[in-house]
């Protein structure tokens, strides 16, 4: 055991390796079990909404897009799905509380849950100018969410849909669970 870093610790001086972040600002906590569905969809709704108009993922999606020809939606859909899956992995709420990150934050983290991971695939993509929806399944209870889009972009009519679902291990491009599971409970919420 450091002792001198348990004594750094305890005398309350700032750790530099740490992320120096307000936690009320980006991060909601809510305890998990009084939390309904349509109030979680709600939140990340709201926050997606607000990461899309976001300067920093705005910035961060246009870097990620450069290299695609123009209007080229499918490499632009490729380079946001690629781009999330190489600089994220799944992690847990903390026990027992329900946590949404605003996008910054879980780009600043490198994780999130499902729940984080969606709002900042939906971010990215709506900041891209995709058409967004949060998709919450489950059998006896909503028990995870993913994002689908719709290519082309609007105003064009949509002739596809791909399911971003960055919460699984290996984070296959368009995976979409309803594909291959059917769920007894299905909740959709369009965003903008």
């Amino acid at each position: 055991m450091d002792l001198n870093r348990v004594a750094e610790v305890l005398s309350g001086e700032p750790d530099p390796n740490l992320i120096d972040i307000t936690p009320d600002q980006y991060i909601e906590t809510h305890d998990e079990s009084i939390l309904g569905i349509e109030d979680r969809l709600q939140r990340m709704k709201r926050m997606t909404e607000e990461g899309r108009i976001s300067p920093r993922i705005r910035q961060l999606v246009g870097r990620l897009v450069r290299d695609c020809p123009e209007r080229d939606q499918e490499c632009e859909l490729r380079a946001i799905h690629d781009y999330i899956a190489g600089q994220t992995r799944f992690l847990d709420d903390i026990r027992d509380l329900e946590l949404f990150q605003q996008p910054e934050i879980t780009l600043e983290f490198g994780a999130g849950d499902c729940d984080d991971l969606s709002i900042l695939a939906a971010s990215m993509l709506e900041s891209a100018g995709f058409k967004t929806q949060l998709v919450a399944v489950g059998h006896e209870d909503y028990e995870h969410v993913f994002v689908r889009t719709q290519s082309p972009k609007p105003p064009a009519k949509p002739e596809q849909t791909v399911a971003f679902d960055l919460s699984l291990p290996d984070k296959e491009f368009g995976f979409d669970p309803a594909t291959v599971e059917t769920f007894e409970k299905v909740k959709i919420v369009d965003i903008g």
